[in-house]
C-alpha cells in the first residue's frame, strides 16, 4: 500500500543556473542551442472566439479569430508547431497555424461534456496519439481516428512523457476516490495506481525512463504536497508539505528537472508565495526561484500553468485570473518578459509543441 509520506521542508530561496552537466532520469541534459522562436498557445474564456499565442522572440501576445467558441474546446499544438487541433462537440479540427485557417474537420464517434479543467486534450511527441479529457478519456490515433484506447471515468491533468512512450492522468472513481493512469502507448496496456492513504492525487508525471516518477497532491485543509518517488523500489525519496497548492508540473525535456507552481485560490486558507519551484531529479533537492519585481512593482506571480519549450530554455506560465503570462529564462535564471491582460481575463489550456 502507497504511503504519502510528509516530510515539511523550507528550501533557500537562491538563485539557480540549472544548466549543469549531471544525470537525472537516465538522461543526459539538453544541450544549449541557438535562440529559436516557439509559441505557446492559450484561450481566455472572456474572448469566445479568439485565439491567443505568446512569442519567445518578441516577448509578446498575440491572436487570431476561429470560428469556434474557446469556451467549449481544448487546444493541442502539433509537435512541429505547425497545426493546432481543437475538439468541438462531435468532431476534431486541425488549424494551419501559419495561415489560421481550418486545415480539416474530421467527424468523431464519440461526445464530450466542455471542461474547464487545464490540459483537456495533449498531443503525443510523435504527433500520432491526441489525447482528448473531458468526462472520460479517449486516446485517438491520428492516422485513421481511431480510438487507441479509452477510459470511462472522469480523466484530468493528461500528459504524455517527453518521447511519448506513457501517458498518464488522474482518474476520479465515485465521489471521492482520486488514483493515478498510466497507459502504455506502446501496447495499450493500462495501470491504476491506488491506495494513496494520506492524500488525494492532483498531477503526476513519469520519467521516459520510468525510473522515477513525481507526484503533486491534495492534503485537504489547503495543504498540497509533492513527492519524488524510486520506481523499482516503490519508495519515497523526496516529500515536502505546502500551502497554498491547486498549481501545474512539468518535466524538462532533458528529463533532469521538474517545476511544479503554487498558485491557490481563493478558496485556500494561505495567500501564494512569491516564487514557483524546481525539483532536481539528480540531486534530490528543491529549489526556490523568487518572482521577479518589475518596474511598476507588479509580480509575476499567481502562475497557474506552465509549459517548457522543447530546446528546454524557456519556461512559460499563464495566471488564471490575474491575465498574465510571463516567461523565465531556464538557462540564465532570468525573468525575460512579463504580459498583462485585463484582470477579468480567465487564461486557460496553455500549449507548445513538443519537438525543437
Amino acid at each position: 500500500m502507497r504511503k504519502l509520506l510528509i516530510a515539511i521542508a523550507v528550501a533557500g530561496l537562491v538563485g539557480l543556473c540549472l544548466w549543469m552537466v549531471m544525470a537525472g532520469c537516465g538522461k543526459k541534459p539538453t544541450e544549449p542551442t541557438e535562440p529559436k522562436e516557439y509559441r505557446a498557445y492559450f484561450i481566455d474564456e472572456t474572448s469566445h472566439n479568439q485565439y491567443y499565442y505568446y512569442s519567445t522572440a518578441t516577448g509578446l501576445v498575440d491572436s487570431f479569430y476561429l470560428p469556434y467558441n474557446s469556451y467549449e474546446t481544448g487546444i493541442a499544438i502539433s509537435p512541429d508547431g505547425k497545426t493546432m487541433y481543437l475538439n468541438p462537440d462531435g468532431s476534431i479540427v486541425e488549424v494551419s497555424l501559419d495561415s489560421h485557417k481550418v486545415i480539416a474537420e474530421h467527424p468523431v464517434s464519440f461526445s464530450h461534456v466542455p471542461s474547464l479543467d487545464w490540459k483537456v486534450m495533449e498531443m503525443s511527441p510523435d504527433g500520432q496519439y491526441l489525447a482528448i479529457l473531458t468526462n472520460k478519456l479517449i486516446l485517438l490515433n491520428l492516422s485513421d481516428y481511431s480510438i487507441f484506447y479509452e477510459e470511462t471515468k472522469r480523466c484530468k491533468r493528461g500528459r504524455f512523457s517527453t518521447e511519448g512512450s506513457l501517458f498518464t492522468c488522474i482518474i476520479k472513481e465515485g465521489d471521492d476516490t482520486v488514483d493515478v493512469l498510466v497507459v502504455d502507448m506502446i501496447d495499450g496496456s493500462a495501470e491504476i495506481i491506488r491506495d494513496f492513504d494520506n492524500g488525494s492525487p492532483f498531477d503526476a508525471i513519469y520519467c521516459e525512463s520510468r525510473e522515477m516518477w513525481f507526484l503533486y497532491y491534495s492534503l485537504g485543509n489547503s495543504m498540497y504536497g509533492f513527492q519524488a518517488i524510486d520506481e523499482k523500489t516503490d519508495s519515497v525519496v523526496y516529500s515536502i508539505a505546502f500551502c497554498p497548492g491547486s498549481g501545474d508540473m512539468e518535466i524538462t525535456p532533458d528529463n533532469n528537472y521538474v517545476f511544479f507552481s503554487q498558485p491557490g485560490g481563493w478558496q485556500f486558507g494561505c495567500p501564494p508565495p512569491q516564487y514557483f519551484n524546481v525539483y532536481d531529479i539528480s540531486e534530490n533537492q528543491l529549489e526556490q526561484i523568487k518572482f521577479k519585481i518589475d518596474t511598476v512593482n507588479t509580480l509575476y506571480r499567481n502562475t497557474n500553468e506552465i509549459v517548457i519549450t522543447p530546446d528546454g530554455r524557456h519556461l512559460i506560465g499563464t495566471s488564471l485570473f490575474l491575465g498574465q503570462v510571463m516567461d523565465y529564462d531556464i538557462q540564465s535564471g532570468q525573468f525575460l518578459h512579463r504580459f498583462e491582460f485585463d484582470r477579468g481575463s480567465n487564461i486557460r489550456t496553455l500549449s507548445i509543441q513538443k519537438n525543437p
